[in-house]
């Protein structure tokens, strides 16, 4: 995951790439938070990807609630940096509990639900070209090699 905020960041200004990181922490906080966290994971057995999609929504408008509206790509960028975190924790957990791993066209379809309702969450507000610029540079950032990264520790 630490190489994919380094991608994403890299391809923002050092504003942006401060807003994504201080986006991406706070978010983190609201997801594991325990009675979150297991809401999510009971979620997850009717419909996983809608339920990974809403989780990372309903995150996002927190995030803007608390930090402001973010710009798009950071939005986008930190929904993605998110959506990727909770897919490694829940496969972590799938694996303990000899529960099959998220699929790949679920945790896509999740990706795809999310942007919907984020953008309806906004309506009218979304400036087009801003979104596909937010878009271009998420998928530059997904296209670079991650490095490797190391455990972290009291997170």
């Amino acid at each position: 995951m630490a190489g994919l905020i380094e991608s994403v960041s890299n391809q923002f200004t050092p504003e942006k790439q401060a807003q994504a990181k201080k986006a991406w922490q706070i978010g983190r906080n609201l997801i594991y938070k325990e009675n979150v966290f297991d809401s999510i994971m009971q979620e997850m057995a009717n419909k996983p990807d809608q339920a990974l999609a809403e989780a990372i929504v309903m995150v996002l408008r927190k995030i803007d609630t608390d930090m402001g509206r973010m710009p798009i790509d950071v939005a986008l960028a930190t929904g993605l940096m998110l959506l990727n975190d909770l897919e490694d924790a829940i496969n972590e957990i799938n694996k303990k509990t000899g529960n099959p791993e998220l699929a790949d066209e679920q945790v896509e379809q999740a990706l795809e639900f999310g942007v919907q309702m984020y953008l309806q969450s906004y309506g009218e507000d979304n400036d087009k070209e801003q979104l596909m610029q937010g878009m271009e540079t998420i998928q530059q950032a997904q296209q670079q090699p991650q490095q490797p990264q190391q455990p972290q520790q009291g997170v």
